[in-house]
């Protein structure tokens, strides 16, 4: 269910990047970087959604690149709208032009779209195998106990205890890259 709403996250934000070229495609004669940019986010955001389903069917961890980008990207996306505000390309008065309305829209659907695209990666960091677990419902995990016994799992028959034998899992092979 999580890795589905991360997918559909990801595309709102490819859609919503999507629109943002669409609207800098007016200026383009004039700056054609915004047209490029927007293009390329849309690009990304759609080869994201992708990249999470692939990644969480083949791997049992989060995907690397997914979580190396947003941090680099929003890095760089805060220093570019600090500029824009030192420089005045985002004044008061952007609400008296056509132009000034049409960089608005653009940049409030760029906005929206890192933010849908920064609650992905929030979702990504955590991986479904082992931190949504406690999330789910009784039943679902190992079916419902109606006994217990000391010696014996009523479910499976087997032995509740972990015997000398048992090797536990490394958690490097769930880690992703922060927590390795």
């Amino acid at each position: 269910m999580i890795l589905t709403f991360a997918q559909f996250l990801l595309a709102f934000a490819a859609l919503l990047a999507a629109a943002s070229a669409g609207l800098s495609a007016r200026q383009a004669k004039t700056s054609p970087w915004p047209l490029v940019h927007y293009a390329l986010l849309t690009v990304v955001f759609a080869l994201f959604a992708q990249l999470v389903w692939i990644n969480h069917h083949t791997s049992r961890t989060s995907s690397t690149l997914v979580l190396l980008f947003f941090p680099i990207y929003l890095l760089a996306s805060a220093i570019s709208v600090r500029t824009a505000v030192l420089t005045g390309a985002l004044a008061g008065g952007l609400n008296d032009t056509v132009t000034g309305r049409l960089l608005i829209a653009r940049e409030a659907l760029w906005f929206s779209s890192v933010g849908l695209g920064f609650i992905a990666f929030v979702l990504e960091l955590y991986t479904p195998e082992k931190h949504w677990k406690a999330y789910r419902a009784p039943w679902a995990r190992r079916g419902i106990r109606l006994e217990e016994d000391e010696e014996h799992d009523s479910f499976n028959g087997g032995p509740t205890k972990p015997q000398e034998n048992d090797e536990m899992e490394s958690p490097v092979a769930t880690a992703n890259i922060y927590e390795r």
